[in-house]
């Protein structure tokens, strides 16, 4: 980006030189020695990164665009090889000889074009802390773009001694645009920086300048003055130089904001690299944290699938244990939490003991009475499932049934 924008400084440069060749120098039969500049324009075209600037042919890539532009120093040579010859001579040898308005259009549709690259490449990099500069960057060439192109309509003026209509609507339209960025980059520009830019404005290089202007705004015909027109010339690049120091301080602060950025994203790029080592390291601690965890929540789970068991397990033997004391009936209502309180109108119980039962206990073993109970008891359970019975307890010898509940059956 800077790169370009030195480029475009140089070429800006080149046309001021260029144009005080071809529309003083070559008219009052001097030759100029233009090595300085195209030497110093094709250094900064090497540096420079290109791209398609523009759909013109010349743009395509940087060697079209060198190859051009040597063809068009060559020919601005032809002029200075060919001034002792006067203007008739010129125009019957058949030679092509550069115009005036060629110089303007060919420098200003390189830096035009570029100076749009460079906008938008501004725009690029722009962020919420060096927008100022780069706008304040960005005005100032278009600044000195605008001078450079006001300095090579006033060296016609002074050259010929007037401008036609399309020339003189284009001065203005200059001028005005020169102002017009000098107001926006003195808004946004740094104090100290702005500081200088204003003392600029108010040298007397400038009040130089200024008066020449309104010369040319005039337009009255005058007698082409080249001694006038090469002191309009050397008091235009003092300013644009000077506006070139200006630019080159505001370079620094762009270079500054442009290393704190660089330094931010660096340190950005640490932070996250040193947080993914963390991650890194901490990665095996938490996995192996949730398997234990997974581990012991599966533990759990089995541990708490086998109390369920358990309780399932209790659950029925206290339910079996619980029918073999209570009728279903009942036991399903104290389950549901119902009363279960009734009245019978006619019920009938069958209470039974064995006749003597003291006595067999004295004269028999312990053995020989639970075998005579249990064949007594399976006996009657036999004979009683015969019946609409239900059968209540059975306590050592005692043998309790009950018939009409707890299912009524009338009077059976």
């Amino acid at each position: 980006m800077l790169k370009l924008s030195r480029f475009i400084m140089t070429l800006q440069l080149e046309r001021a030189a260029v144009t005080l060749a071809v529309f003083v120098d070559a008219r009052r039969g001097s030759i100029t020695d233009l090595s300085e500049e195209y030497t110093e324009t094709d250094r900064m075209l090497n540096e420079v990164t290109w791209r398609q600037f523009g759909d013109e042919k010349i743009f395509e890539n940087k060697l079209r665009f060198q190859i051009r532009i040597d063809d068009f120093r060559e020919r601005v040579l032809l002029v200075a090889t060919l001034v002792s010859k006067n203007a008739s001579s010129l125009r019957s040898s058949g030679e092509s000889i550069i115009g005036d308005r060629e110089v303007l259009e060919f420098y200003t549709l390189g830096t035009s074009r570029m100076l749009t690259a460079l906008e938008i490449a501004l725009a690029e990099a722009q962020s919420g802390s060096n927008w100022k500069i780069l706008m304040s960057y960005f005005n100032m060439l278009q600044l000195i773009e605008s001078s450079g192109i006001g300095m090579s309509y006033g060296l016609r003026f002074f050259s010929k001694g007037k401008l036609i209509d399309e020339d003189i609507i284009a001065f203005v339209r200059t001028n005005a645009l020169m102002y017009e960025y000098y107001k926006q980059t003195r808004e946004l520009i740094p104090a100290d920086i702005g500081e200088v830019l204003h003392k600029l404005f108010n040298s007397e290089e400038f009040i130089n300048i200024n008066a020449s202007t309104a010369q040319i705004l005039s337009n009255i015909i005058t007698e082409s003055d080249e001694e006038r027109a090469t002191k309009y010339f050397e008091g235009s690049m003092t300013f644009i130089r000077t506006l070139g120091i200006v630019l080159d301080l505001l370079t620094e602060k762009v270079k500054v904001l442009a290393a704190q950025d660089l330094n931010d994203s660096n340190m950005s790029q640490v932070w996250g690299i040193l947080l993914l080592v963390f991650i890194m390291l901490l990665s095996p601690i938490l996995v192996f944290l949730a398997k234990n965890a997974i581990s012991s929540i599966q533990i759990f789970a089995v541990s708490v699938e086998k109390k369920s068991e358990d309780m399932k397990r209790q659950k029925r033997k206290q339910d079996a244990l619980i029918l073999k004391m209570l009728p279903k009936g009942v036991v399903d209502k104290l389950n549901n939490g119902v009363d279960t309180a009734e009245n019978f109108e006619s019920a009938t119980l069958f209470f039974s003991t064995v006749v003597d039962f003291s006595c067999v206990t004295r004269s028999c073993k312990a053995m020989e009475i639970v075998n005579f109970l249990n064949d007594l008891y399976n006996t009657m359970d036999q004979r009683m499932d015969q019946h609409d019975v239900y059968k209540v307890e059975t306590i050592s010898d005692s043998y309790l049934v009950v018939s009409g509940l707890p299912n009524r059956n009338g009077d059976k």
